[in-house]
């Protein structure tokens, strides 16, 4: 994704990232598809390109664990930030993940894009 001016701010980031991060998974899941590697490439406005990336233990399609390794990979953190709660437990409910996922894909495909998406991507 390409930008026209710099993101330079940690909340900026932060939603862009939610925001592709959600479309990832939602084509991925489109697809039937499910993946263990997750990629970060940022190219400043001097062409200076980084590239990181993750090798997970199991396959997922999810957002939110895409979101929270990506961030993991690009260091943004900010320490005073509150803490999102899990709505399932980590790795114990994974059937409920999947489940509330393709809940979400559904509402996606009957009432469009913006139907539905995470809350801190609203104002966008």
């Amino acid at each position: 994704m390409t930008y026209a001016k710099d993101i330079v701010d940690l909340e900026t980031v932060k939603k862009k990232l939610l925001a592709l991060a959600t479309q990832v998974a939602r084509r991925m899941r489109r697809k039937g598809l499910t993946g263990r590697t997750i990629n970060l490439k940022v190219k400043y406005k001097d062409f200076v390109q980084i590239t990181r990336s993750i090798t997970l233990p199991e396959p997922t399609n999810d957002q939110g664990e895409i979101y929270q390794r990506v961030c993991a990979l690009s260091q943004l953190v900010d320490p005073d930030e509150e803490q999102q709660l899990y709505l399932f437990e980590q790795g114990l409910n994974v059937n409920k993940e999947k489940e509330l996922n393709k809940a979400l894909d559904a509402i996606i495909e009957k009432f469009g894009q913006d139907a539905i998406l995470p809350g801190t991507l609203l104002d966008e």
